[in-house]
């Protein structure tokens, strides 16, 4: 499978000024969520997180989740969504097991990530603009893109 394009990846071949995301909070051309998930990346690079990474994201299911997702897949990052009725021990296990070198939090859960060197990031965060992170050249389609863990992964026996 060939390498795909992040002109491809972020949709940039839509209308600019087309609506991207529709939800009862807001509404986003696809230019502004191209502005806000580059925004994001550039951010999450400067909290060091790189290409291959891989990065627990534990939060409700919102406008922020998706930009956070579509952040780390921009700096070829590996999100590993984390249920968020999980316990901490069960959280800590995923983390470990997908050997998560960072986590994205939303902050009422931040107290529930066991402390153990992981880099804890806890959104949302205020970010500056900054139009400095313009992406990848490539997306190279054959790496990870995501881990999720099952009902049935919660418990080893």
């Amino acid at each position: 499978m060939k390498n795909l394009s992040p002109d491809c990846f972020l949709l940039l071949t839509q209308i600019p000024s087309a609506k991207a995301i529709v939800s009862s909070s807001v509404t986003y051309t696809f230019d502004e969520l191209r502005n806000k998930v580059l925004s994001t990346a550039g951010y999450l690079q400067k909290q060091n997180i790189y290409a291959g990474d891989r990065v627990g994201f534990i939060g409700q299911n919102d406008i922020n989740f998706v930009i956070n997702i579509l952040a780390l897949w921009q700096l070829s990052a590996v999100p590993v969504p984390i249920n968020t009725r999980l316990t901490e021990f069960e959280i800590d296990e995923q983390l470990t097991d997908a050997r998560c070198s960072a986590v994205l939090s939303q902050k009422e859960f931040s107290g529930r990530i066991k402390n153990t060197g992981r880099k804890i990031i806890k959104y949302p965060f205020e970010i500056e603009v900054d139009n400095s992170f313009t992406g990848f050249q490539e997306i190279k389609a054959n790496d990870p893109a995501v881990i999720i863990f099952t009902s049935g992964s919660a418990s080893k026996s």
